[in-house]
């Protein structure tokens, strides 16, 4: 069985984060993804909330800012665009998905991390209650694995379910998830016309190639119902290129992300969705008279669907009140921001500009020799309408892929790991700790 110090499953902003932060510790990492592409949502137009809390302060550094220095030389990120006052978060990080997903895979490459794309992850090797590989399905068929240190970074947290890791799905009341969103994109659109109509959260930023700074951003809500199956009236823009619009608007509520037939009806509702709104913009709002659709994405932005249960969970007055942890690996500086599973539209949620992630959030209570971070940590439903977006998932990854290599260079279980250890080294690699 091939073997490695660390294999990162998953290479959304987690695992592209965690891989990275592992193999600059001097691990050898083998990252698994099972589409073709790295980079998940990071890849799809959707920018990264949030570097900065909501008075303008940086509280995301580290690696992940590393990343986003790589892609704006590559002329694949606008940069950190500054939304105090202008909306419920500090800053956006705009991403162009085409040269981005070159930038993602030629960053790691060059660093020795080995990448297997169009790989599923299918199974945890287990040695009693440790996990010491991974079984999966590619191109060459099915394979066996072997790791000193798993980093789940799924989203799903497929691998710690297969681990048996304990685990929660949705709010307790009936295990209801977040609504989903499928984003797509309207090209030919007039932009100057339509943030006539859709004129709140006007943001501007320098896309690669101009010389003076465009609209890049708008929201707004239509004023009838036009999506079936729920209240939400959303509309968020990004204009990520000339006459075009990447559209954050639709709301899939009711449906089991973890259910193969559920998932699968989530996507037809998703476009005729699509639909539906492409036809009400194209008939009701000036600017979107010519306008078409270029394409939807490829992946489905699902908000929640297992969280571990590990050795601590963080909660909404955590999150609220701004909770500190002596064992803090990152700062979360985003609101909560919850997308009711009956499709009843929004709910912001506003306390202390910053809140503390605990190492304790990523590690398995029953389960060693893995890590957990990305959307699928420990955290409460509440709690992880904070805790679930990409730059809060880039800054749990440096934490779990430095920990994977730490553990796996000293011989150890994540949960006697030295903390104090793990945080010097996340500071020596520009992590903030400190709020």
């Amino acid at each position: 069985m091939k073997q490695w110090d660390v294999i990162v499953v998953g290479a959304g902003p987690a695992g592209i984060t965690a891989a990275l932060a592992a193999r600059l510790s001097g691990a050898s990492v083998l990252l698994v993804e099972e589409s073709g592409f790295l980079g998940g949502l990071a890849a799809s137009g959707l920018p990264l909330l949030t570097f900065h809390d909501r008075s303008g302060r940086q509280v995301v550094k580290g690696i992940p800012q590393t990343i986003v220095d790589r892609l704006i030389a590559d002329e694949a990120c606008i940069g950190h665009v500054n939304t105090v006052g202008v909306s419920h978060h500090g800053s956006v990080t705009p991403i162009i998905p085409e040269p981005a997903k070159l930038s993602f895979h030629e960053m790691l490459a060059e660093q020795g991390v080995e990448i297997y794309l169009e790989t599923r992850v299918v199974d945890a090797i287990m040695s009693g209650q440790q996990v010491v590989g991974v079984t999966i399905f590619g191109r060459n068929g099915l394979d066996a694995l072997g790791a000193k240190v798993v980093v789940d970074c799924s989203g799903d947290g497929d691998l710690m379910a297969a681990s048996g890791a304990a685990y929660s799905v949705g709010r307790d009341k009936d295990s209801l998830a977040q609504s989903m969103t499928l984003q797509f994109t309207l090209a030919n659109v007039n932009v100057e016309k339509a943030v006539e109509f859709f004129s709140e959260n006007i943001w501007y930023g320098l896309r690669p190639g101009e010389d003076e700074a465009s609209i890049i951003h708008c929201s707004g809500d239509m004023d009838k119902g036009y999506v079936e199956g729920t209240k939400f009236k959303g509309f968020w823009a990004m204009s990520l290129h000339p006459d075009e619009f990447t559209i954050n608007a639709t709301d899939i509520a009711g449906k089991n992300p973890l259910s193969n037939k559920e998932f699968t009806e989530a996507h037809l509702i998703g476009r005729r969705q699509i639909k539906s709104i492409y036809q009400s913009l194209k008939n009701n709002v000036p600017g979107f008279e010519k306008s078409y659709v270029a394409s939807s994405h490829c992946v489905m932005g699902v908000r929640e669907s297992r969280r571990l249960r590990g050795l601590y969970c963080v909660t909404q007055d955590d999150v609220l009140d701004g909770a500190k942890f002596d064992d803090v690996i990152a700062i979360n500086g985003y609101c909560m921001d919850m997308h009711d599973p009956d499709g009843e539209g929004i709910t912001f949620s506003f306390g202390s500009l910053t809140s503390h992630i605990p190492y304790r959030s990523l590690v398995p209570s029953d389960v060693d020799g893995l890590l957990v971070a990305g959307r699928c940590i420990s955290a409460t439903h509440e709690a992880m309408a904070a805790l679930r977006v990409m730059t809060n998932c880039m800054s749990t990854g440096q934490a779990a892929g430095t920990a994977a290599a730490l553990c796996a260079k000293q011989n150890l279980n994540p949960r006697e790991l030295d903390v104090a250890l793990l945080q010097s080294v996340l500071r020596k690699d520009g992590a903030i700790l400190e709020d």
